[in-house]
């Protein structure tokens, strides 16, 4: 008894120390090692889903026991543990984590200014290895794969739409969710708490019933990921982490891999697959998953986790390049795991280079001048309309 209460102690000190640690803006690696897997997992599923696309439906979209064939259901375990949509929900998490924990570091108390060098730095993180990696889409797919009008390339640019590049539906929701979290987060500024629960409940109820359901993409099916991701850095994430055991990652993670593909009710399915997911991101967030975590702080982890978004970008670019001859061999369709797995892992190794040429050429690059631009042009007029107060 006396050494249980000793470990209860030691777990709370422990705990406290790691919520001082993670409030002094210390960056958590184990998150980039998960976005790096998160990546891996996209590309494995595009892969194999790029050679006969009717799977989604009846394969990804079907509880398990509703599949009539063995192969199916082969192929849907395979999809529990490599799918696109558990990597594409933490991401969404991890961006409404780490965007809400980014603007808590400001030191500024300027609206105007803060919401300024937020975007831009959301504009150059995203959009300049986006479109160069679309230019490299269009001109290569219309050369040995498709042929693309101009004006769908200048829609994927936009954002708009995705026919070039069909990951790229992602950053759309990316760029719409940045100025809605910056909302939620003026609101936290001053009401702390009590001004981001009620936020996000009101702009989850706009989503739902005053946003447009399309063009383009309908960011309220995956708002709820944003929103359960903004609660993590606050007392809301850390009283969750405290409740949560050391050991909840696991079930978090086998809860992720079963949910979608168990529950037959769609909207319970999303719910409980999205708070799983948001207690994984909880668990690495605040330290507590023991030697997965040191899994993820691997430098091989890290290495995929840095390059994980120019990964994404381009694993589309390879794949539709590789899959193209193999579209056409009816054995492959029929066979799409024996086919699609190799070629999933031929997907990873040549995307891997490309992937760390761009974020060496782009994404630092672009980062560092979002970086410049955001702090050296805060907007004159801004500056001279904070008069000093009067002595």
């Amino acid at each position: 008894m006396q050494a249980n209460d000793q470990s209860r102690s030691l777990g709370r000190y422990g705990f406290a120390n790691l919520v001082a640690s993670t409030a002094a803006g210390n960056r958590n690696r184990q998150l980039d090692g998960l976005r790096g897997y998160a990546a891996i997992s996209v590309a494995f599923f595009h892969t194999i889903t790029a050679l006969d696309y009717s799977q989604v439906q009846r394969i990804e979209w079907t509880v398990y026991w509703k599949i009539p064939d063995f192969y199916g259901r082969l192929t849907k375990m395979v999809f529990a543990f490599l799918n696109g949509e558990t990597p594409v929900v933490i991401f969404f998490v991890l961006s409404g984590a780490v965007l809400v924990k980014s603007l808590m570091r400001t030191g500024d108390d300027r609206v105007a200014v803060v919401a300024w060098q937020f975007m831009v730095r959301r504009f150059f993180r995203i959009y300049p290895a986006l479109l160069l990696c679309l230019l490299a889409c269009w001109t290569a797919f219309n050369l040995i794969v498709r042929p693309i009008p101009v004006e769908e390339f200048v829609k994927n640019v936009f954002l708009y739409d995705f026919k070039v590049n069909g990951a790229t539906w992602t950053l759309n929701v990316e760029m719409i969710a940045a100025p809605v979290i910056l909302i939620a987060f003026f609101a936290f500024r001053y009401f702390k708490e009590a001004g981001l629960v009620p936020g996000i409940i009101a702009i989850t109820v706009a989503f739902a019933y005053v946003y447009p359901a399309s063009p383009p993409v309908n960011i309220r099916l995956v708002w709820t990921c944003f929103a359960l991701g903004m609660l993590i850095p606050t007392k809301v994430g850390k009283f969750a982490a405290y409740l949560l055991p050391s050991y909840a990652w696991i079930p978090s993670l086998a809860v992720m891999f079963v949910a979608r593909h168990t529950i037959e009710d769609i909207s319970l399915a999303f719910w409980v697959h999205r708070i799983a997911a948001a207690a994984l991101v909880t668990s690495i967030y605040y330290g507590q998953t023991g030697r997965f975590g040191e899994f993820l702080e691997r430098p091989f982890s890290l290495f995929l986790g840095e390059i994980s978004y120019s990964f994404y970008l381009y694993a589309v670019f390879v794949m539709e390049i590789i899959d193209g001859p193999f579209k056409a061999w009816p054995w492959a369709v029929s066979h799409p795991l024996e086919v699609g797995l190799p070629l999933s892992v031929a997907v990873v190794l040549l995307t891997i280079p490309i992937a760390v040429l761009s974020y060496r050429w782009v994404e630092k690059p672009s980062i560092w001048l979002g970086n410049r631009l955001a702090t050296f042009w805060t907007i004159p007029r801004l500056r001279m309309s904070k008069v000093a107060p009067a002595e």
